[in-house]
Order: structure tokens, then C-alpha cells, then sequence
């Protein structure tokens, strides 16, 4: 598929930004795959036994047959959501097919008790609604109508066969679903591209599960209306259980398509249409008289890639540039903010610190001048007249203790 993307970009000169760099880190092997796969589908594979082993030989009309019978889609439903599941265009397909299996289930419920009154119609309804998710998610591109020939008569095939045991409200419904599950089979084979060698191992998945769809849905209108099918029960479960699994699985790597798709569109949308129009071009006119004249054209083919993959490498160049750049002026923002905020943090510091060495002076000043007060004080209470006065009156405490002295 490469091919003609790149072959196209020579010819009408239209740029496909960014698919190359979502498809090298999506696309893997096969094997490396189906190892990264393989754990993922453990659980169903389980239910899957659990169920044939309790009711491998008959249906029931109890809630355990109905829990046991809807497990392995759910299961799926979780392998769906394990792959990714996004609201973006990139994850259309995944959120199809996750609604096609969410209907599923609602089938399967009603077709436990399709005894009761309207159960097996709602079922049929709920069904409808699958292989509607189921074909918008494989796509009207390419539209191949001989692929849609084919399934038109296949259907008007199995309708001729039915319609004689159809009856009542049926008589509506029945070629109803059936047109919607033949197109969900024809746009399932028609994506897959067999002749242009444009088909992937999750394209045959989804493709071989839409066969195996219509096989189970056949089996269940020939055992109903027609004729009773020996081992019904079990052919209509493993074909319908081996159709959700394989449905399932085109999932993987899915975004890749998505990502094509939606370049493509927004780019050009009859490039990949030019493109193999080109290279049929070239295997009908490649012969000995003109092997030269398409040797050149090659040449200026694998020129002009050249010059775009130069121009890719530059624009790749300048875009890195300009988020270096980018990474550069923020990072010289944020160190203006840090000097700044450490700064007023200095200054609210030299603040705090002036704000308490002045509160201390004034402390201080106010200390002394208490001081200095109460020592002016002292020295107005002490004066010469005073003194003397106390002295004087030392004087006579001595005498008179002389004296008494002296009497003794």
C-alpha cells in the first residue's frame, strides 16, 4: 500500500504529512501480533468452553444459560477496549465495532426467551443494528460492485428458499435483516482487495467473521423457518462465536486505516485511485519496445520521492528548530520568574529584618531614657544639706554609744 501512496505523491505532487510516522510505530508483524494478542483473548476462549460445557447440547431458558451465553461477546467487548478507545476519528472503526457487539449482546438476551411474545423479533431488531456498526465500520470504500452482485444474489437465493415458512410481522423483517447482514458481508469482502494486493491479516479477519455471521444466521432461519438443521445448536454457536471473535480482531491496528483514510481525504481523495491507475498503466505499457523510456520515467519517479523526502527531512528540520526554540524562550521565562521571585524574596527579607532593628533601637532608646530619668531623680533627692544632716545624726548615734559604754 506504500507503493501507491508514494507513487501518487509523484504524481499530482500532494504531500501526506504524519502517515508514515503513525504507521512505522503501529504496523508490526504478524507474529509479533498475535503474541501480543493471544493473552488478550484468554478470557473469551474460557467462556467460550464454559458455556459448551454446560450447555454444549441444548439451549435453556434460564439466567445462568443466558449469563454463560452472552460472556464470550462481552469478553470481546473488553478486548475491543483494551486496543484503545478514543472519541477521535482515529478510533471510528474500534467504536463501531465496539457498538456492533454491544447490540450483540442485547440480542442475546432476547434470543434466550425468543419463545415469548415479540423476543425473537426485538432480538432480530437488535442484530439489525449490529450489521449496521458492522458495515459503516468496514466502510463503502472500495465499493466493488461486483463483490455487491454477488451478495444481491445470494440473498435473493436464501429469500426465495425462506419465504414460504415466513409469516405475519416476519414477512418484513426477515428481508429486511437480510439485506442489512448481505451488505455488512459484501462491505467486509469488498475492503480486503484480494487483486491489488492491498489486504491485511485484519482485513481477512473481518471479512472470514462476516461469512461466519451469515453462515450463523442462515443455519438459525433454515432451523426456524424451513427445516430442522441436525447439531443446530451447536453449528449456529461456533460459527456465531468464531464470526464475533474474527470481527474482533480486525480491530487491531485499526487506527492505521483510520489514519490513511482520513490523510487521504483531507489531502486528496482519489489518490490511492490515481495511484493504481498509474501502476496498471505501468504493467500494460512495460514491454521490450519502451523498457527504456520506462526505465527513465522510474528514474524521475524515484527523483521526485527524493526531492519530497528532502523536503520532509527539511520540514522535520525546521520544526524541531522552532520547538527547540520554543523550549529555549520558555526556559529563559522561567528563569526570569525565579530571579524575580527571588528577589522580591530578598527584599521582603531586608524589609522584615530593617522593620526589626528599628523596633530594637527604639526599644532600647526608650530603656534608656527610663534609666536616665531615674538617675536624675536619685541625684535631686541627694543634695550637700542632706548629707550632712545624715551625718550629723551618725555622729550622735556614736556619742551616745560611747557614752553608755562608759557608764557601764
Amino acid at each position: 500500500m506504500h507503493l501507491y501512496v508514494i507513487l501518487a505523491h509523484s504524481q499530482s505532487q500532494e504531500h501526506l504529512p504524519g502517515i508514515f510516522h503513525h504507521t512505522s510505530h503501529l504496523q508490526c508483524s504478524l507474529t509479533g501480533k498475535l503474541k501480543c494478542v493471544g493473552p488478550k483473548l484468554v478470557p473469551f476462549f474460557k467462556t467460550v468452553a464454559i458455556y459448551f460445557v454446560l450447555y454444549g447440547s441444548s439451549e435453556s431458558t434460564s439466567i445462568l444459560f443466558c449469563i454463560a451465553k452472552c460472556l464470550p461477546v462481552i469478553s470481546l467487548v473488553f478486548f475491543v477496549l483494551l486496543h484503545g478507545m478514543s472519541l477521535n476519528e482515529y478510533y471510528r472503526y474500534s467504536r463501531l465495532i465496539l457498538t456492533g457487539l454491544f447490540f450483540s449482546v442485547l440480542g442475546d438476551v432476547f434470543l434466550v426467551w425468543k419463545k415469548s411474545y415479540m423476543n425473537f423479533e426485538c432480538g432480530l431488531l437488535m442484530f439489525a443494528v449490529a450489521q449496521v456498526n458492522y458495515a459503516r465500520a468496514f466502510g463503502f470504500w472500495p465499493f466493488n460492485p461486483y463483490a455487491g452482485g454477488v451478495f444481491v444474489g445470494l440473498g435473493l437465493l436464501v429469500y426465495s428458499y425462506l419465504s414460504p415458512g415466513l409469516h405475519g410481522m416476519m414477512e418484513i423483517l426477515a428481508p429486511m435483516y437480510l439485506g442489512l447482514i448481505c451488505i455488512m458481508g459484501w462491505r467486509a469482502v469488498a475492503r480486503v482487495q484480494f487483486f491489488d494486493d492491498l489486504w491485511t491479516w485484519t482485513k481477512l479477519c473481518g471479512c472470514a467473521g462476516a461469512i461466519c455471521f451469515m453462515i450463523s444466521d442462515l443455519l438459525i432461519a433454515v432451523d426456524k423457518f424451513v427445516v430442522d438443521v441436525p447439531f443446530s445448536h451447536q453449528l449456529i454457536m461456533v460459527s456465531y462465536y468464531a464470526a464475533q471473535l474474527l470481527i474482533s480482531l480486525s480491530v487491531v491496528d485499526s487506527q492505521v486505516e483510520d489514519i490513511i483514510r482520513l490523510q487521504t481525504k483531507h489531502d486528496n481523495p482519489d489518490v490511492i485511485d490515481n495511484a493504481k491507475r498509474h501502476v496498471k498503466s505501468l504493467s500494460h505499457h512495460l514491454n521490450k519496445e519502451n523498457v527504456k523510456y520506462q526505465l527513465e520515467h522510474l528514474s524521475t519517479t524515484v527523483d521526485n520521492v527524493k526531492e519530497n523526502l528532502s523536503h520532509r527531512v527539511d520540514y522535520v528540520k525546521e520544526n524541531l528548530s522552532h520547538r527547540v526554540d520554543s523550549v529555549k524562550e520558555n526556559l529563559s521565562h522561567r528563569v526570569d520568574s525565579v530571579k524575580e521571585n527571588l528577589s522580591h524574596g530578598v527584599d521582603c527579607v531586608k524589609e522584615n529584618l530593617s522593620h526589626r532593628v528599628d523596633y530594637v533601637k527604639e526599644n532600647l532608646s526608650q530603656g534608656v531614657d527610663t534609666v536616665k530619668d531615674r538617675i536624675g531623680h536619685l541625684s535631686d533627692q541627694i543634695t550637700v544639706s542632706n548629707v550632712k544632716g545624715q551625718l550629723g545624726q551618725l555622729g550622735g548615734h556614736i556619742s551616745n554609744h560611747f557614752a553608755g559604754q562608759k557608764r557601764d
